[in-house]
């Protein structure tokens, strides 16, 4: 099985989310594991170093990796900077994937590519800046943090529903004859939504919503996470041989 998540969001090694996602992590045998973004609330990849406070999780995955296992990370508006320090790991980056899922094509993505707003755009190319780039490494992985905890929006929790309509948009885009499924976070709206040419599958964030997915032989499975373990819930994609 795989298991696809979005948003955790991490603060550091007292946020309840981090031994959430150990647990899940450890729930099953994951064939594969796909982090589509903001795992951390911040994160910025200091000449490879990896931050204390997120041991755990990282210790997590790197033994999914250890085990036999897949783990492909693909960055968020908020852990774009990765740098060196998963890869180490032997975790897999990429700034998209393109896969086969449950016999769909499927396109795996952060989701805030759909997000065209002028603050929103202007605020995302100050922080890929050079200048900003130069500034971090003057400060430091720990001053550097502090600005970048300072900097990251804080999030309550809900979904941001101008987004998450502006990623059905996007999503339409993209999907056609070599793609039929496109699956993404960011927005924190979890959902599964018929388009005209394919599907779009937010994952939602286990932040707050607490929603991942998981993929079988029967489908795919939009799930919430109870007790460190993915309950189903809703409507699901059937596998390609399954469907009616």
């Amino acid at each position: 099985m795989d298991l696809l998540l979005s948003d955790v969001h991490l603060r550091g090694l007292d946020d309840p989310n981090q031994e959430l996602l150990v647990q899940l992590l450890a729930a099953e045998d994951w064939a594969r594991v796909f982090v589509l973004g903001d795992l951390f609330h911040f994160w910025w990849g200091h000449d490879g170093q990896v931050s204390a406070q997120f041991v755990p999780v990282l210790a997590a995955l790197h033994a999914r990796v250890q085990s036999g296992g897949e783990v492909h990370f693909i960055p968020g508006n908020h852990d774009f900077a990765v740098g060196e320090g998963l890869e180490k790991l032997g975790i897999q980056i990429s700034p998209e994937l393109e896969l086969e899922l449950a016999g769909y094509a499927t396109l795996l993505a952060h989701g805030d590519e759909a997000d065209r707003s002028l603050g929103y755009r202007s605020a995302a190319t100050l922080l890929r800046s050079t200048p900003f780039a130069m500034l971090m490494r003057v400060l430091g992985a720990t001053r550097g943090a502090k600005l970048g905890a300072k900097l990251a929006a804080d999030h309550q929790g809900g979904g941001n529903e101008r987004v998450a309509e502006a990623q059905k948009l996007w999503a339409d885009t993209r999907l056609g004859p070599s793609c039929e499924l496109v699956i993404c976070g960011h927005s924190h709206s979890p959902g599964l939504h018929k388009r005209g040419q394919g599907s779009l599958l937010n994952l939602g964030d286990l932040a707050h919503s607490k929603s991942c997915a998981v993929v079988d032989k029967q489908g795919i499975w939009p799930c919430l996470v109870r007790g460190g373990r993915p309950v189903p819930v809703g409507p699901h994609l059937p596998a390609r041989g399954l469907r009616p």
